[in-house]
């Protein structure tokens, strides 16, 4: 697992003022727009103008609405996914993004081969979050009760990395006030 202190995440992080946060999933219509919106709505109000989190999917059409499942299991939980819009993990999204978390290990191992010079921020979220390189299992075309239960996952992980990846931001942001 690559922490704060690994030097190739350091090295490697954008040159951009704020931190960026990008969550990739096969369509970017369920599991990485949940994310997003979850960690998002995580923001310490200290961070909020330093870190932008955002979602992309690997086999999308740009332009997609979340899935209704998917926009429901949401506003179960008190989230908003009414204005979500797929986009693609382009090379200029990846490029420019500071920690890039894939919903499957495959999704991982594919950007990484894709973009190697970018390996070092680019994870499982499971891996990152919890410790395992496992899948979180896509809900697609599911039962809106899948949907939550994905849900729950992904907020738990959320909920055991948010303080790393706040730490990254304000690291990120010293970075930028030393230089």
């Amino acid at each position: 697992m690559t922490t704060l202190h690994d030097d190739r995440t350091v090295r490697n992080v954008s040159d951009t003022d704020v931190f960026r946060v990008l969550f990739v999933c096969h369509g970017n219509v369920c599991r990485s727009p949940l994310a997003e919106v979850v960690l998002r709505a995580k923001i310490p109000d200290t961070l909020a103008r330093d870190v932008e989190i955002g979602s992309a999917g690997l086999e999308t059409f740009t332009g997609l609405s979340a899935s209704v499942e998917a926009e429901l299991a949401a506003r179960m939980k008190g989230y908003d996914l009414s204005r979500h819009r797929s986009r693609q993990a382009s090379e200029s999204v990846i490029e420019n993004s500071d920690l890039i978390l894939c919903m499957e290990p495959g999704q991982t191992r594919y950007l990484q081969e894709k973009y190697p010079h970018m390996a070092a921020r680019i994870h499982t979220f499971q891996a990152f979050c919890a410790g395992e390189d496992v899948a979180v299992d896509d809900p697609y075309q599911q039962d809106v009760t899948v949907y939550i239960r994905t849900l729950t996952k992904i907020t738990a992980g959320i909920n055991r990395c948010k303080t790393k990846i706040w730490d990254m931001v304000r690291h990120k942001k010293r970075k930028r006030m030393s230089d």
